[in-house]
């Protein structure tokens, strides 16, 4: 971990909170302030200290900040976790801790951050940092291709063990299933060069959301985006 993401969790001691929907407690961090309320949601085999630099920007401008280690993330508990999890987390803070003005999520925490709107939370701002996806199964599928498989048989048992399991189809929480019924602003960011994450999904999106604005960065790959000057520029014009 780098000198700054450990600065951040030195300076921000963290807080308990369970999330009664996901079953699981998870660490968060709180930036006390009199501006508006933000939470920040970080994406797959990340964790709250990659928002370092917008956090330490906003905390500059007296936002009210929440970020969010997620279940075997960061400093946060667990072994595993998975996209639905992550979304009820987010959906049980913003109805216990919130309501929150703006939410900003990061690759799959985009993807989170939009399902707890399809869920019944609101959010005045979304901001969506390279989004990790806009249809499910093709996650998946190159998961899978991977080694070789029959991308078919296997893509549909982990499916349906999941729904076994949980009781929840995963490709209902790809935003192609939903996009077009969100009503908040949106912002969207991504890079040209993301190799993580299809600009094309941020495009597919943006055209989705009938108020949004889609920002497209160049040579910023999948994780410059949260530390790009002009980015955090952008973000804070659109929340103010």
């Amino acid at each position: 971990m780098q000198d700054v993401e450990n600065k951040f969790y030195k300076e921000h001691t963290s807080i308990d909170f369970f999330s009664e929907t996901a079953n699981k407690t998870v660490k968060i961090y709180n930036v006390k302030g009199k501006g508006s309320k933000i939470l920040f949601v970080h994406g797959w085999s990340s964790r709250a200290s990659k928002f370092h630099k917008i956090i330490s920007e906003f905390k500059s401008k007296n936002f009210d900040i929440t970020a969010v280690d997620m279940p075997a993330h960061g400093q946060s508990l667990s072994k595993r976790s998975h996209l639905p999890e992550f979304c009820d987390v987010v959906y049980d803070l913003s109805k216990n801790n919130g309501p929150y003005d703006t939410i900003i999520g990061h690759s799959i925490g985009a993807v989170a951050a939009l399902n707890a709107v399809k869920m019944g939370q609101n959010f005045r701002n979304i901001v969506l940092i390279s989004p990790g996806a806009y249809k499910i199964e093709p996650i998946f599928r190159n998961f899978v291709s991977l080694f070789g498989l029959s991308e078919d048989f296997y893509v549909k048992s982990m499916f349906d063990s999941f729904e076994a399991k949980d009781g929840r189809k995963p490709p209902n929480y790809g935003p192609d299933k939903f996009a077009t019924e969100i009503e908040s602003r949106c912002l969207i960011i991504h890079s040209e060069d993301d190799a993580q994450a299809n600009p094309k999904v941020a495009e597919k999106i943006h055209e989705d959301i009938k108020n949004s604005k889609l920002m497209m960065a160049t040579n910023l790959g999948h994780m410059r985006t949260l530390t790009d000057d002009k980015v955090i520029e952008t973000i804070e014009e659109f929340i103010s």
